[in-house]
């Protein structure tokens, strides 16, 4: 018995240990992301909607092809996330979908009025890593673009029927936001105390808890002054 709890303890302790290398490692990569975002490579070609459901579902929503651009941000991987932006017509929202090896995600991204972005993301990490306070983000793992989208397009009403907010236009190139929403990310989280010691409680425990659930359900579940 004492050897099953002795070998347990071991490999708790070199989970914690391997947990935190790879989030010191990865912000501090993610600290200067401007070199990370490279022009699309030869094998990042642009899509083609007659083969790809993504690309045809964009079209017939009205979003417009805007930029592509290889992503050299996993750690332990010489290979880049081909990562493909879209934007809508009235340039209020915006579609970013990655892939990876055989691995696909998409966040839809909106900002709103007072620098209040809303993102909702297909992608089972994505909550690992603590947003600043002003991002509101909701997280539905593994849905299709098509009901990810009205989830997203849901969230946004109620924002703006319940609070007045209005929705800002994008006015900067999609990849100079991206990389000062990383920036602004990665300077909360070295901002919390033993943030470096926190990634197995943030693994564990905040997908458990925020993932699946809407903006609109978290906001309610608030108590009446937090509102």
């Amino acid at each position: 018995m004492n050897g099953w709890l002795y070998l347990l303890l071991i490999l708790a302790f070199l989970y914690f240990v391997l947990v935190n290398v790879i989030l010191v490692l990865s912000v501090r990569r993610l600290s200067e992301p401007e070199p990370l975002f490279q022009p699309a490579s030869p094998g990042n070609p642009p899509a083609d909607p007659a083969t790809d459901p993504f690309v045809a579902w964009a079209e017939k929503k009205g979003f417009l092809p805007d930029s592509r651009f290889d992503f050299h941000g996993i750690i332990g991987s010489d290979q880049p996330v081909a990562l493909d932006a879209w934007i809508s017509p009235d340039r209020h929202t915006v579609l970013l979908r990655y892939r990876f090896n055989d691995k696909e995600w998409l966040d839809i991204a909106s900002s709103l009025n007072d620098h209040y972005p809303l993102l909702t993301s297909n992608f089972h990490d994505a909550l690992i890593l603590p947003q600043p306070p002003n991002v509101l983000i909701q997280v539905f793992v593994d849905m299709p673009p098509a009901d990810l989208y009205r989830e997203h397009l849901k969230s946004l009403n109620y924002l703006t029927e319940r609070f007045g907010v209005t929705l800002d236009k994008v006015d900067k190139p999609i990849i100079e936001l991206t990389v000062q929403a990383l920036r602004k990310q990665m300077a909360h989280i070295r901002s919390l105390p033993f943030w470096y010691l926190r990634g197995p409680a943030w693994q564990l425990l905040r997908g458990r808890r925020y993932r699946n659930r809407s903006v609109i359900e978290l906001i309610e579940s608030l108590p009446e002054r937090h509102q």
